[in-house]
C-alpha cells in the first residue's frame, strides 16, 4: 500500500470514526432526553401521588376539627348538665335540711305542748280532787 492510498484509507476510517461518534452522542441524546423525559413523568406522577397525600391529609384535618368542635360542644353540654345536677342537689340538700330543721321545730314544739298538756291535767286533775285535808284557820 502507498502511502497515498494509506492516508485515504485513515482518512476513511476517520471519517467512519467520526460518523460512528456522531451516530453514538445522537444516541446518547436521544437516551438521556428519553430518560429526562421519564423523569419529568416520574417526577410529575410522585408530585401528583404527593397532592393527593395532602389533600387527604388536609381532609383528615378537617375531619378531626369537627371532631373536636364536636367534642367540646358535647363537653360544653355535659358541664352544663353536671352544674344542673349540682344545683338540684344543692337545692335537695336545702330542702331536705329545711325540713329537717322544721321537724325539729315541730319536735320540740309536739314535746312542748305533750308536757303543756300533762302539766295542765296535773293542775286540773289537782284542783279537782277532793282535798282531805282541813281547812286551815286564819291566824
Amino acid at each position: 500500500m502507498t502511502p497515498e492510498e494509506r492516508m485515504d484509507k485513515m482518512e476513511g476510517d476517520l471519517a467512519q470514526m467520526r460518523e460512528d461518534h456522531d451516530i453514538s452522542i445522537d444516541g446518547l441524546r436521544r437516551l438521556a432526553i428519553q430518560y429526562f423525559k421519564m423523569n419529568q413523568a416520574d417526577h410529575r406522577a410522585f408530585m401528583a401521588q404527593h397532592q393527593a397525600h395532602m389533600a387527604d391529609h388536609q381532609a383528615l384535618i378537617a375531619q378531626h376539627q369537627a371532631f373536636m368542635a364536636d367534642h367540646q360542644a358535647l363537653m360544653a353540654q355535659h358541664r352544663a348538665r353536671m352544674a344542673e345536677i349540682e344545683a338540684e342537689r344543692v337545692a335537695r340538700e336545702t330542702e331536705l335540711q329545711a325540713e329537717r330543721e322544721r321537724q325539729k321545730g315541730l319536735e320540740g314544739r309536739v314535746d312542748g305542748i305533750e308536757e303543756m298538756t300533762k302539766f295542765l291535767r296535773e293542775l286540773l286533775e289537782g284542783n279537782l280532787r277532793p282535798q282531805n285535808k282541813p281547812p286551815e284557820t286564819e291566824n
